[in-house]
């Protein structure tokens, strides 16, 4: 028998007439990979079998062939999603690609496009989350708090297709980043943006993703190329670090007696017990007792010496009511307030 190399040759110099065997040709996979990589030619996969088309592994090959012909990519996907093969194995790493182009090449594509093979990922992640949380509900407690996504049993089920395994994490690095409480952790974990800012941001997504599953963690560990992908969270975050209210109450609170000893650092001031009295007027004055003392409080009088006036106590007082009102009282744009200014300014 001849070798596909052979058939190539006399196929291209026009030497095979017959038609059954250029019906055998057109639904050999060896041959046609061969001819089709040779030729870059649309004309030759239309030539192949319904049954090469509907083959996965055939089609994984041509999307990597025609991969800037959207159209083609299209039609060829579509052969195969319909042909009712999507129990292959192998389907995700198709569905990955899928996702590859529709987010490189989104405003290239039709919205009627776009919207089905989304409408297919979901669906997907869907089914085999629902398959992955009946697996977690047979395991002890421990192992369900170290990996709550499940992606042991994504590792474990696409042992032998690292771009499944990939698709998986993308998939949960952008759930917990932009549909779960990202900016908050944030803020609970990091009470200031100096702080922050001290940590490698690499460092700090990873931490994030060790939180909900340790499994992910040390996948994504390995490849740090997906969380640099998604730093742009981050990013965000940090630009709207002032700005964010921490809707947990107790937060707020320890966020507000931060930023006052940081205050205090800065300008070098030790006012002793005159802050805490400092502290509870302006709580008061703001009717924020319950938010910090879970409780209406009475102030003893004549708590605060008023004979004398100094001007770091005053701008202490003012910066305190200043981020009062913008963590409890505001949830639009931050409060601008001028402080007062020594008179030698």
């Amino acid at each position: 028998m001849k070798k596909n190399e052979e058939l190539l040759e006399e196929y291209l110099n026009g030497e095979i007439f017959d038609e059954k065997t250029l019906k055998e040709l057109y639904d050999n996979a060896s041959f046609m990979k061969l001819l089709i990589f040779k030729t870059r030619d649309v004309e030759h996969y239309n030539l192949c079998s319904n049954r090469l088309k509907t083959n996965l592994d055939f089609v994984l090959f041509l999307t990597n062939i025609f991969d800037n012909n959207l159209n083609l990519l299209f039609s060829m996907i579509n052969a195969y999603v319909y042909s009712g093969s999507e129990t292959d194995k192998k389907f995700p790493e198709l569905l990955y690609k899928i996702d590859k182009y529709i987010k490189k090449r989104e405003s290239e594509i039709e919205y009627t496009y776009y919207m089905q093979y989304v409408c297919k990922i979901i669906w997907f992640f869907d089914i085999k989350q629902g398959y992955i949380n009946s697996v977690l509900e047979i395991m002890d407690d421990d192992f369900q708090r170290e990996y709550s996504l499940g992606f042991p049993v994504v590792k474990d089920y696409y042992e032998d297709s690292e771009i499944t395994q990939t698709f998986f994490a993308e998939h949960y690095l952008d759930k917990i980043l932009y549909k779960y409480d990202f900016e908050e952790y944030i803020h609970k974990r990091y009470p200031t943006l100096e702080k922050l800012n001290q940590v490698n941001n690499i460092i700090v997504l990873s931490e994030y993703v060790k939180f909900f599953d340790l499994a992910l963690f040390d996948f994504v560990v390995a490849r740090p190329e997906l969380l640099k992908e998604r730093e742009i969270r981050l990013l965000q975050v940090k630009d709207n670090y002032d700005n964010f209210i921490l809707n947990d109450t107790s937060m707020k609170v320890e966020k507000f007696n931060n930023k006052v000893d940081e205050y205090l650092d800065e300008n070098n001031l030790d006012l002793g017990v005159k802050k805490n009295i400092i502290m509870l007027e302006e709580i008061k004055r703001l009717d924020l007792d319950k938010e910090f003392f879970n409780r209406k409080i009475e102030l003893p009088k004549d708590l605060s010496d008023d004979s004398v006036l100094n001007i770091d106590e005053e701008k202490l007082r003012l910066f305190m009511r200043t981020e009062l009102i913008n963590l409890f009282k505001t949830n639009n744009r931050k409060l601008e307030l001028n402080l007062i200014k020594d008179d030698d300014e």
